[in-house]
């Protein structure tokens, strides 16, 4: 189960009461409550003014300022009229059934007398792992050079991680132990302060819901292409339709593709492996007709720079790369593949020109079409094949060097051509082949126990696809639906 902060923008008020006489608070003539917050951006008027709100279901307000505590569910809905107190600026009017309460007037500015914060970005956590995200506050006038703001959430202190003044930014650590319920964020500093509610709402995410979003991407069906996010877009570039290409395409929605070029530097390939690393696309290897071991970047997908045309390694394909920091700085990856024989050799490199290898044999077999991916400070190698031989195994590494088994046996079945990634504090595994090709979803917190979240996702069963994250959904792009040379341009994206 994860839980997800529904971060509104901070003026967000919410009253629901029972019985006869029930009242409606409206805030800028647009009435709020449980069905229908309000998202507004109210200048000064936390500043100003004293409010109480409350309702039966908001239960979380006990321990919060002593001045502004919840009203209990035992109260008459008038009460809330006597404890609504209007600040400077500020009007509150009743007419025993709706309470108004005005914007102040346009000269009243929180430069003079707080901190306004116009908007809180989403943050995401799972309890079961103990790990909690940072809350991204964007404001006005959170006049951070003159004193960093401390933050409570629901009456709980947040760490300040950073802080900038271009952009007005401030990021906290979203506190342990909430549960779900409507809870106050206050963010102070010598000048003043803001506050407003945040709903806590339950969702559950489990990798078994997925949507379409289209059946047919502009680019032509294939296999054996990459995938990354770059400045904010999904990229997809090389592979094969029948034909090996050399095009790149990007998407800010999985729907409508553009076409960056057609004929990258890069000769037409597949199996290449594709980073993101020092602010560059990175195409690294595949095989052209051969085995390569060139490497090229770019800045926008459409000019490549040719790194090197011989890397140290040896000329190869279908095999992985990673972004990883062994504890000397970040550093480009590449672990295993197909050369003039299958590899299990680990190198790394700071500018793609020199390459360091890091281990002529790992303690992992030898292997082609296997998945990497860095999680809990650790670079993973899961399943694949070689010879005929599919794996089922997990390690993972430190240093690149040393290598540590999690498990000979997963439990989702020995497999390659599969698509591996880290969403949620978790490590996902989608589809592949095990004999046969699936679209099974499954997740893990530590390599070891594994979760099946769905035996038959809503994509058709698949291997040499490619997946993502991004904009808060894992996605599945592509790959080989048959063994007739069926390949596909569908892209599906998880929808809870």
């Amino acid at each position: 189960m994860k839980k997800q902060l529904a971060f509104f923008t901070v003026f967000s008020f919410l009253l629901v009461s029972t019985g006869v006489g029930a009242q409606t608070i409206v805030l800028d003539g647009v009435p709020i409550g449980l069905t229908n917050p309000k998202e507004g951006h109210f200048t000064n008027l936390e500043a100003t003014t004293q409010i109480t709100l409350g309702a039966e279901t908001i239960t979380n307000f006990s321990g919060l300022d002593d001045d502004k505590v919840k009203v209990s569910s035992g109260d008459t809905a008038d009460f809330l009229e006597t404890q609504i107190v209007g600040g400077t600026g500020v009007t509150v009017n009743s007419d025993g059934s709706q309470i108004t309460i005005s914007a102040p007037p346009a000269n009243v500015e929180d430069s003079t007398d707080g901190v306004e914060v116009t908007f809180a970005g989403l943050g995401e956590y799972d309890p079961g792992t103990g790990v909690v995200p940072a809350l991204d506050l964007n404001g006005t006038n959170l006049v951070v050079n003159q004193a960093n703001p401390t933050v409570t959430v629901g009456g709980i202190s947040s760490t300040v991680l950073a802080s900038s003044d271009n952009p007005q930014q401030v990021i906290v650590r979203v506190p342990q132990g909430l549960s779900t319920g409507n809870y106050k964020l206050k963010v102070k500093n010598a000048n003043g302060f803001s506050e407003g509610l945040i709903p806590l709402n339950q969702t559950f995410f489990d990798g078994s819901a997925w949507n379409e979003a289209t059946a047919s991407a502009d680019w032509s069906a294939r296999i054996y292409h990459r995938s990354v996010i770059y400045d904010n877009k999904m990229w997809v570039m090389g592979g094969t339709d029948g034909v090996d290409k050399n095009d790149v395409w990007y998407s800010s929605d999985g729907i409508t593709w553009t076409l960056a070029t057609a004929n990258a530097a890069w000769s037409a390939r597949t199996n290449p492996t594709l980073l993101v690393y020092n602010n560059k696309m990175w195409v690294i290897g595949g095989y052209d007709g051969v085995n390569k071991n060139d490497v090229w970047s770019s800045t926008d997908g459409i000019t490549w720079t040719q790194a090197t045309g011989s890397a140290g390694w040896s000329a190869r394909s279908i095999h992985t790369s990673v972004v990883f920091d062994d504890g000397s700085g970040e550093k480009m990856w590449v672990l295993g593949g197909l050369g003039s024989s299958n590899k299990n050799d680990v190198w790394s490199s700071t500018d793609g020109v020199a390459w360091t290898q890091t281990t002529a044999s790992a303690s992992w077999s030898v292997r082609i079409f296997h998945s990497s991916v860095v999680y809990d400070n650790k670079m993973w190698v899961i399943g694949g094949t070689n010879n005929g031989s599919h794996k089922g195994d997990v390690w993972y590494s430190s240093d690149g060097i040393s290598w540590a088994e999690a498990t000979a046996n997963a439990p989702w079945v020995t497999r390659y051509g599969h698509s591996l990634l880290v969403y949620n504090n978790k490590m996902w595994i989608f589809g592949g082949h095990d004999g046969v090709r699936k679209n099974d979803v499954w997740s893990s917190t530590d390599g070891i126990t594994w979760v099946q979240a769905t035996a038959g996702a809503a994509w058709v069963a698949r291997l040499n696809h490619t997946s993502l994250v991004f904009n808060k959904k894992i996605w599945v792009i592509g790959g080989s639906i048959s063994s007739g040379g069926g390949y596909d341009n569908d892209v599906w994206h998880t929808s809870n």
